[in-house]
């Protein structure tokens, strides 16, 4: 089967969604990664068919693999990838993601989706509630997503702390790395 390649511009979705992490739970990694998967499906009005690629940053998935998590959930995809490298993971897998679809190995395959990527500050969610900067509220994230989709913009940096990080990341892209490896 031979894919178009496309430049990674046509292929993020971004989409908030937070599950509650919970140390030693006795629930599995692939229960918290399904409910994920469900948010982000609800966020973002995709369905199961729609998604094409999965990149997987996992330690608590082991001795399972990113293939059983894909039967766990149900999803069939053309392009599958698992990263258990930590902090990190994160990074790397927007990165080979992007690299996928530039590639042709991952596809777009609903027609009519816009892209948006968001980079927020903190938001208001559990995630965060040890972070002392100042949180987006959910409603105001959603209100700048839709007011940048309806500007047609490609890029989006909702509340004071993502309007500061790119007035900072812009000045010198190292000193805010260095500043956010703080935070962890």
């Amino acid at each position: 089967m031979s894919h178009a390649r496309r430049r990674w511009e046509e292929a993020v979705l971004t989409a908030p969604t937070t599950v509650a992490y919970v140390r030693q739970s006795h629930r599995s990694a692939h229960w918290f990664i399904a409910q994920t998967l469900a948010g982000l499906r609800d966020a973002s009005g995709l369905r199961k068919e729609d998604i094409d690629g999965l990149c997987l940053a996992s330690f608590g998935l082991a001795p399972d693999t990113a293939i059983g998590l894909t039967q766990y959930v149900g999803l069939t995809v053309t392009w599958l990838d698992h990263i258990p490298l930590g902090g990190a993971s994160g990074t790397v897998a927007l990165r080979r993601a992007l690299r996928a679809v530039e590639a042709g190995d991952a596809e777009l395959r609903s027609s009519g989706i816009r892209v948006l990527n968001v980079f927020p500050g903190p938001i208001d969610a559990p995630t965060f509630r040890d972070v002392s900067h100042p949180k987006l509220p959910a409603r105001a994230l959603a209100r700048a997503i839709v007011a940048a989709l309806e500007s047609g913009q490609e890029d989006c940096y909702p509340g004071d702390v993502a309007q500061d990080f790119l007035r900072r990341w812009r000045q010198d892209p190292k000193v805010l790395e260095l500043e956010l490896q703080s935070w962890m």
